[in-house]
């Protein structure tokens, strides 16, 4: 949590092979000072489940002219914390940087008929944001909010 640099959201996803940190990634979310292991941290939470990068597969193109690319292979596995989904949500629109408000905001989009009353701060909180790429998402979930179809 402490380094200010470094590789440490690789780090993360490494040891999160294990259930080891699981009841740690609340205080991680909040109390690390790289943006990128809190997003890490309150996507784990917000997905339920903490995903890492196994290796890499060759997948041809076209065997004709040997041409492919290498495929990455994913392996998850479930997460278990205590804070509700909403409460980590919350957290994560409010957090001081963009990386993790844009989490947040991506979650809202993915979960949104399942967030009821609460939809609509959340939208607004992230719409009057000064990153555009998190102001974007809070626009994106007003408009559809106001579809009469969701």
């Amino acid at each position: 949590m402490s380094p200010s640099s470094g590789p440490m959201t690789s780090i993360l996803t490494q040891v999160g092979r294990r259930e080891t940190l699981d009841l740690y990634l609340t205080n991680i979310s909040k109390e690390a000072i790289q943006p990128s292991v809190r997003a890490k941290a309150y996507r784990c939470q917000l997905e339920g489940k903490m995903v890492w990068l196994e290796g890499r597969k060759w997948e041809w193109t076209d065997i004709r002219y040997c041409e492919g690319r290498l495929k990455p292979k994913l392996s998850e596995r479930t997460v278990s914390f205590n804070n509700s989904f909403l409460d980590t949500l919350k957290l994560a629109a409010v957090d001081q940087s963009a990386i993790v408000r844009r989490v947040a905001g991506e979650f809202l989009i993915r979960e949104l008929k399942t967030i009821d009353t609460e939809a609509l701060k959340l939208a607004k909180l992230l719409a009057s944001d000064s990153s555009p790429s998190v102001a974007e998402r809070g626009l994106f979930v007003l408009k559809k909010l106001e579809d009469p179809k969701v």
